[in-house]
């Protein structure tokens, strides 16, 4: 009996009487902000996607955490490839580091440089990943999820 009502909790609190597209939606910025090359941002950026949209905050967040490891390996990746992408040769590598605390403020520039590069192949990708993850997600709620009764 516990059990049911947990699941009934949970599964309220996470839908909240949302439609499928609106919680389909919620799990797409989830994958989206989930796998964005920005450490200090993404949870918030998540919290301001989803009351512009008004959607489901609590599902959002689950889902961005959840896509926390998959973010910090995707990081050099897109550090890499946007360094490419512009033609910039910054590495990050031990003697970037090094050099952090003979000239920060340059570093630091040239961290932002390569941040910002990779952000702009994230926001590329996400162009073609945001659309797929909400096809999957709305039609896996879809067939998974036991049909609602209308209220007319």
């Amino acid at each position: 009996m516990w059990r049911s009502r947990l699941r009934l909790a949970v599964t309220q609190a996470f839908s909240q009487g949302l439609s499928d597209r609106k919680i389909a939606l919620s799990i797409s910025v989830g994958v989206v902000m989930g796998t964005m090359p920005l450490v200090w941002g993404s949870c918030l950026i998540c919290v301001v996607v989803g009351w512009w949209w008004r959607l489901n905050h609590p599902l959002i967040q689950l889902v961005n955490y959840l896509l926390y490891p998959l973010q910090i390996a995707l990081f050099f990746p897109f550090f890499y490839w946007g360094g490419r992408l512009f033609g910039n040769a910054t590495r990050i590598d031990r003697q970037l580091m090094e050099r952090l605390f003979d000239t920060p403020l340059t570093v630091l520039e040239q961290l932002w440089v390569v941040n910002l590069q990779a952000l702009a192949l994230w926001g590329g990708i996400q162009l073609l990943v945001f659309p797929a993850s909400y096809a999957v997600s709305l039609a896996l709620l879809q067939r998974f999820q036991p049909r609602r009764k209308s209220s007319l």
